[in-house]
C-alpha cells in the first residue's frame, strides 16, 4: 500500500501551488487563537542630527510638534518610543575595530573583534534569538526574511563586519536578499508566472477548487487508509471555503505589484529601499515569516548619492558618506534633509503596516525597531545611539514617549523586544548589562 506522509503544505507544494498559497492554509486556524506577534528590525548607518531629530524632553510626547527630521512620523506619534543615547558596553571588550563605523557589525548583538578591523557579533543577534524562540510554536516557510539595500557595494574595502549586522552566531553572518524582484519570484511565483499568482490569490475559491480537483485525482492512486487521509484534508479545505465565503473584504494577502525590474546599483538606492519595504510587509501579511530584517546600505554607505532627497544640494554628487561625516553648518544642513528622508521612509513602512481595521492591523501586533549604528556621522560615536521603536506589540510596550534611555545599554532594549514577541529572557547578551530596560513595558 502507498504511504502518504506529506503535510498539507508539502502536498500543496507538490501540486505546484507554492508559497503564495500558504496563507490559505492558515485561514483554517481558530478565530479564538491569539494574533501572532512579529518583529521588524531596520538598520541604517550614520545616525542623526540630534537637535532636529529628538523631542526636547524625556517623557510623554504630548501634543508638541515633533522636530523637523522626525515630522514625517507625526501620524504615528502615539505608537513611537524614542530611545536616545543608548550605549553599547560590549564594544569595550573589543581590542580593535570597535569604534565609529567599524562597530556596524555589532549594532544589535554582542561585539567581538574580528579580522579586518570591523566588529562582529559574538552571539546570535536579536532577530535570530526571537526566530529560534518562536520556531517551536509555529510552522512557517521562512525562519526569518533578511533583506538588504546595496550592502555589498564597495565590498572590496569592507570586511564582513562592515557589510553584515545580523548573525546566526559568531562567524555566521546572515546574507540578505538584495534584489526585490528575485525575492518576489522566490516567494510568490510558485503557482506559475507572477500574473497567475496574483489572480489565484485574488480568487480564493478558485484556488481551493483547483486544489480539491488535484486531490481527487491524487487519491485515486492510493489505498483505503491513505484515501481517508486525503478526504480529511478535503474536509479542511471545505471548512476554509466556508470561512472565505463569509468574508466581505478582498484578501489582505496578495503579492505586491513591483513594476518593471530595477537594477541593483547605487543610483537606484531609493527605489530599491521602497521595494524592499513592500516585500517585507507582504511577507508578514502572508504569514510567511514573523521576523524580518533590513539593512539600508553598509557601514561606509559606499558611493550612494542622495540626490533624490528633496532640496538636497548636488555638490560632490550628494554623496551620503560625505554628507553624513561633515560638521553641521549653521543653516541649510544637508544631513538634516537626509535624516528627514529616512524618517519618511520609516513612515511609509508604518503606513503600510497600518492598513486594515483599527486594533487588528499588522502594526498593532508588531514591534518595529529602527536602529542606527552611531549617534551622528560627524562624531561617529557608537556609544550614544539614537533608536526608535514603533508599535505596542499587542499592548506590551508603552508608546508615545521619549524613554529615559540615555546612558543605558542597548541590550536592555533587545531583551525587552524578546519578551514582547513572546520569547522570555532574563537578559540579552550579558547578564551584567543585558537585563530588560525599565520604562518600556506598559
Amino acid at each position: 500500500m502507498s504511504r502518504w506522509f506529506r503535510s498539507r503544505r508539502e502536498l500543496l507544494r507538490g501540486l505546484g501551488l507554492g508559497l503564495g498559497c500558504l496563507p490559505l492554509l492558515r485561514a483554517g486556524r481558530s478565530e479564538s487563537a491569539p494574533a501572532p506577534r512579529r518583529f521588524i528590525c531596520v538598520v541604517q548607518p550614520f545616525g542623526y542630527r540630534t537637535a532636529a531629530w529628538l523631542p526636547a524632553t524625556v517623557g510623554p510626547l504630548g501634543s508638541a510638534a515633533l522636530p523637523d527630521s522626525t515630522s514625517p512620523l507625526t501620524p504615528y506619534r502615539d505608537l513611537l518610543t524614542f530611545l536616545p543615547g543608548l550605549t553599547n558596553p560590549g564594544l569595550a571588550r573589543c581590542t580593535s575595530g570597535c569604534g565609529g563605523q567599524r562597530a556596524y557589525g555589532a549594532t544589535v548583538g554582542l561585539a567581538r573583534s574580528a579580522p579586518g578591523g570591523y566588529a562582529e557579533s559574538s552571539i546570535a543577534t536579536v532577530d535570530q534569538v526571537i526566530a529560534q524562540g518562536i520556531a517551536s510554536d509555529t510552522r512557517l516557510p521562512l525562519r526569518t526574511l533578511p533583506l538588504g539595500v546595496l550592502v555589498d557595494a564597495g565590498r572590496e574595502a569592507l570586511t564582513t563586519g562592515g557589510r553584515r549586522c545580523f548573525w546566526r552566531d559568531a562567524g555566521q553572518p546572515v546574507d540578505p536578499w538584495q534584489d526585490p524582484h528575485a525575492l518576489y519570484r522566490y516567494l510568490f511565483a510558485g503557482a506559475g508566472d507572477d500574473e497567475a499568482t496574483r489572480k489565484l490569490l485574488l480568487e480564493k475559491r478558485s484556488l481551493l477548487d483547483y486544489a480539491r480537483n488535484e486531490l481527487d485525482a491524487y487519491k485515486k492512486r492510493l489505498g483505503t487508509e491513505d484515501r481517508n487521509l486525503i478526504e480529511l484534508h478535503e474536509y479542511s479545505l471545505r471548512e476554509i471555503e466556508q470561512r472565505l465565503a463569509a468574508l466581505p473584504a478582498p484578501p489582505t494577502c496578495s503579492p505586491p505589484l513591483l513594476g518593471p525590474p530595477i537594477a541593483v546599483r547605487r543610483s537606484n538606492f531609493a527605489a530599491l529601499a521602497e521595494l524592499q519595504l513592500k516585500m517585507m510587509v507582504a511577507a508578514l501579511q502572508c504569514d510567511l515569516t514573523r521576523v524580518v530584517t533590513l539593512q539600508l546600505a553598509n557601514a561606509a554607505g559606499s558611493g550612494i548619492s542622495l540626490g533624490f532627497v528633496p532640496g538636497m544640494p548636488l555638490t560632490d554628487g550628494a554623496d551620503w558618506a560625505r554628507i553624513a561625516r561633515a560638521s553641521a553648518p549653521p543653516a541649510g544642513d544637508p544631513k538634516r534633509l537626509a535624516d528627514k528622508w529616512f524618517m519618511g521612509l520609516f513612515a511609509k513602512l508604518l503606513a503600510a503596516m497600518s492598513a486594515g481595521p483599527a486594533g487588528a492591523t499588522l502594526l498593532d501586533q508588531s514591534a518595529v525597531l529602527w536602529a542606527t549604528t552611531m549617534n551622528d556621522g560627524a562624531d561617529r560615536n557608537a556609544q550614544k545611539l539614537p533608536w526608535l521603536l514603533a508599535g505596542t506589540c499587542g499592548g506590551y510596550f508603552k508608546t508615545g514617549q521619549v524613554a529615559d534611555s540615555a546612558g543605558k545599554p542597548l541590550h536592555g532594549v533587545l531583551a525587552q523586544l524578546c519578551n514582547a514577541i513572546g520569547v522570555p529572557v532574563e537578559f540579552y547578551g550579558d547578564k551584567t548589562f543585558g537585563a530588560p530596560m525599565t520604562g518600556l513595558a506598559a
